[in-house]
């Protein structure tokens, strides 16, 4: 199910997925009413990978759907729309929307929860966020690749934190689909997840090169750690393909 989107702003439909227009610009206005509206509300970043996911009726598409705030990193998503729709839609790239979110969060003092990573990774991660970001609140973590029974008590202390955002990483069972499955546990605020953030922030892992984002190739340095999404090339002609034959129908 779609959700209202967030108040003054534009969204599109792309191949039966709704994206939100937000700039740069428009970026810290549009997570503050989120703040500040008093509900639950999931923030998504979608790859291509992760837009054809959700394109289906499994659960992770009901989730993507059911989002607040939707947007992408991808350029062949953002090229579709304006492909298709005619419509220019603003890129994000994911480490520095993770910046941006927890900027907002420190110039108004909110707090944040993390969840996700290797324990010795979540350690340093938080350690670093906190000589990072000095006025933000970490008000719990929680290591992932956690077993099904810990997660009641997880969710217990997620509650009692009440923080402003969830902030999500490798570990978390389902990623955007736990955090989704469980709103009704979580106090107002925001929750997304990022699956290298943890990682990122720890050291253990360098951030995407803007030179390479930029240019729609940041899949590459993932490609020698894994070989297999060499076959992903499939999906995306199958993406291409499917530009090609709505835009026919719209001739």
């Amino acid at each position: 199910m779609e959700r209202a989107r967030v108040a003054g702003t534009d969204r599109v439909n792309l191949l039966e997925i709704p994206l939100d227009i937000v700039s740069n610009d428009q970026l810290e206005d549009r997570i503050f009413r989120l703040l500040n509206d008093g509900d639950s509300h999931q923030l998504v970043l979608l790859s291509l990978w992760d837009f054809i996911r959700a394109r289906g009726r499994s659960n992770y598409a009901a989730s993507i759907r059911s989002s607040s705030l939707i947007l992408t990193s991808s350029k062949m998503v953002a090229f579709g729309a304006k492909f298709l729709r005619s419509r220019e839609i603003t890129r994000h790239m994911p480490f520095e929307f993770v910046i941006r979110l927890l900027s907002v969060l420190e110039k108004r003092r909110r707090s944040v929860y993390v969840i996700g990573g290797r324990p010795s990774a979540l350690q340093t991660a938080t350690s670093n966020l906190r000589g990072s970001f000095p006025q933000l609140q970490i008000v719990g973590r929680c290591a992932g690749y956690f077993p099904v029974s810990h997660e009641e008590n997880i969710l217990v202390a997620i509650r009692k934190a009440a923080p402003s955002l969830i902030l999500g990483g490798k570990g978390l069972p389902g990623k955007n689909k736990w955090m989704q499955k469980h709103r009704k546990h979580f106090a107002a605020g925001l929750t997304y997840w990022c699956g290298s953030c943890i990682d990122v922030f720890s050291g253990k892992r360098k951030k995407t090169s803007r030179e390479l984002w930029a240019k729609g190739l940041d899949f590459l340095p993932e490609l020698p750690r894994n070989p297999l999404r060499f076959l992903r090339g499939f999906v995306y002609l199958w993406y291409v393909l499917l530009l090609l034959y709505h835009k026919a129908r719209k001739i």
